[in-house]
């Protein structure tokens, strides 16, 4: 391309339709967060054309993106009892809430839900679609609870985050397999984006696949399955699965191992 300007432009529009795509949002919501990642693509890797290879980048950095808000937002989640705003909006919502039917409810809390995070994280954008992945997995009797704890509400959006941040990288890493046929994937720079992993025990050396979700059959049906604690949604979850365990099981045995720069067992 001769011209920059057309070369960003064709590009943050490309960019768009990914959005668009892989967010499941409408074409005119991606414009925001489309511009910004095609403004940055376009500055680290001047395009040839609009080929497979932009699309790589385009998705590179948008599981970038979305990694960045997690971590932006995740230290909030121990904070969220103490912020007054999210009381506030919490009173406001729950005096109506119950009195609604159950669908009535649903709607209420997704657009209480993508105000909220879309305050907190000034991503709209990515806020419509996490919303609408936390709001398709809580039951309808818990939405109460999650409105009603915001530790827990923050915390949720912050899972989501994870896993959107997940999806798109193992999309990004498949375009990569099939752009590159016969060649090993390079899995370094998208690892941190995973959760969940497991370890190819029989092999020598041990190979290590990331995972999507902890539903994925290969992790599930690994001998050795590795989940990586790195936010305080994940670590909330953790607790409450172990309280689960010591509810649910009669003696359970949990052994703890903490290692780290400082050994502490």
């Amino acid at each position: 391309f001769a011209d920059a300007e057309m070369t960003v432009s064709l590009v943050v529009r490309l960019t768009q339709r990914l959005i668009h795509r892989m967010l499941d949002i409408p074409l005119d919501s991606a414009a925001p967060l489309a511009a910004r990642i095609g403004q940055l693509v376009c500055a680290q890797q001047k395009p040839t054309a609009m080929d497979s290879a932009i699309k790589v980048k385009i998705l590179e950095m948008l599981a970038f993106q979305i990694h960045e808000v997690t971590m932006a937002v995740n230290p909030l989640v121990p904070l969220a009892a103490g912020r007054q705003e999210i009381f506030d909006r919490r009173d406001l919502l729950t005096r109506h809430l119950f009195e609604q039917d159950a669908h009535a409810r649903r709607e209420i809390v997704s657009v209480f839900l993508a105000e909220f995070f879309g305050d907190l994280t000034g991503e709209s954008v990515l806020s419509q679609t996490i919303v609408r992945m936390v709001v398709e997995q809580v039951p309808d009797f818990s939405l109460g609870y999650l409105v009603n704890h915001p530790v827990s509400l923050v915390a949720k959006l912050v899972e989501g985050l994870c896993a959107l941040q997940s999806k798109v990288a193992r999309i990004t890493m498949e375009m990569i397999g099939a752009n590159q046929s016969g060649q090993q994937v390079p899995r370094d720079p998208f690892m941190k984006y995973f959760q969940y992993y497991s370890v190819g025990v029989e092999s020598d050396p041990f190979v290590v696949d990331p995972h999507e979700t902890e539903q994925d059959p290969g992790y599930a049906q690994s001998q050795f399955r590795v989940q990586l604690l790195d936010t305080y949604a994940g670590l909330l979850q953790f607790l409450q699965r172990l309280e689960e365990l010591r509810r649910n099981t009669q003696n359970p045995t949990i052994a703890v191992d903490f290692e780290g720069v400082k050994l502490c067992r």
